[in-house]
């Protein structure tokens, strides 16, 4: 008597390995990529000396946690911009020189110098306030 083995059946491919991969590789990319569009900030850093190079007296705008002081007065955002637009008018050349305190976020400073370069502030500074002096 013969004994007919049955023919080998076809291996199923199991497609659940395969696409863990192509999870795992879509995971890494999304991870790894920056969606942010990062743009550069120009800023000068103004030192304590006080020299000027024009002859007017720099605007000093001072930001705290809670709002921002021009000229030692309480200001918002929205009235502090047109204050520096109608000086900006006047003299394009004015220097204005920002004095965040030690615990800004730097997001608030960032917002500010953004709204100075959209009113025409060119000549802007970046003054470290006193009490965060490095050791």
């Amino acid at each position: 008597m013969f004994i007919q083995t049955p023919p080998p059946r076809k291996r199923l491919l199991s497609m659940t390995p395969l696409i863990d991969v192509v999870f795992i590789l879509l995971l890494f990319f999304m991870l790894a990529s920056s969606f942010i569009e990062w743009r550069e900030i120009e800023l000068n850093v103004a030192s304590n000396t006080g020299v000027s190079h024009s002859d007017q007296s720099p605007v000093v705008i001072q930001i705290t946690q809670d709002n921002f002081l021009l000229r030692g007065e309480s200001v918002s955002l929205d009235v502090l911009t047109e204050e520096v637009r109608s000086e900006l008018a006047n003299n394009t050349d004015l220097q204005l020189v920002v004095r965040p305190q030690a615990s800004v976020p730097l997001q608030r400073i960032v917002t500010l110098l953004d709204r100075l370069r959209a009113v025409g502030g060119r000549n802007v500074s970046l003054l470290r306030a006193p009490s965060d002096k490095r050791k």
